[in-house]
């Protein structure tokens, strides 16, 4: 679970940067690509299918995406594949390390790039693992905050309640609900 800290620092947002927003969460990915720059020995880099991706993901509607972005899209830097809600593998309900969009895995930086990869038929492209606590810190505002360690806490609750439902003998189950935020406060602040 996250506990709310009364002292968290958001991520300044500059004019320019980047933010990735899903529903009430908003994120500044400029600042999170230069923190992973400055310390790439903190994220794991894997391959991942370009189909499975483009084809089971939220790029439904590829036509929605600007024909100019998607050009310039730069194949050779990782995309970002975070932990949006609790990985569903690392906690017992999932089996498969492959398959990070059906663990609780998002991407926030590199749709472009997924969609150019398919175009031109490439079949993996490398993408950076980012947990949860890696990404919070870069999270810009209260609303987004709030919402998300209530959101996270939410799906640990479900998890929880769909495992013990799926077991008749609570002994044979165990779920990490004790999953503390673990991040240096002072990561990238600018």
């Amino acid at each position: 679970m996250i506990f709310y800290d009364d002292d968290f620092q958001f991520c300044t947002r500059k004019e320019k940067d980047e933010v990735f927003t899903t529903g009430h969460f908003m994120w500044n990915v400029t600042s999170l690509n230069q923190f992973i720059d400055a310390h790439p020995e903190q994220f794991p880099v894997i391959e991942i299918n370009v189909e499975e991706f483009y084809t089971e993901t939220f790029i439904d509607e590829p036509e929605k995406f600007k024909e100019e972005y998607v050009e310039a899209a730069n194949l050779d830097r990782p995309i970002l594949l975070c932990e949006i809600s609790p990985d569903m593998l690392e906690i017992g309900l999932h089996d498969k390390r492959t398959r990070y969009y059906r663990q609780g895995y998002g991407v926030f930086d590199g749709t472009h790039r997924i969609i150019k990869a398919h175009r031109h038929g490439i079949k993996t492209i490398k993408a950076y693992v980012v947990h949860m606590e890696q990404h919070l810190p870069f999270i810009v505002d209260e609303k987004s905050y709030i919402n998300y360690v209530s959101y996270w806490n939410e799906k640990i609750q479900i998890y929880k309640r769909d495992m013990a439902s799926s077991f008749k003998n609570r002994s044979e189950w165990e779920v990490d609900s004790t999953r503390m935020l673990d991040y240096d406060p002072d990561m990238a602040r600018s």
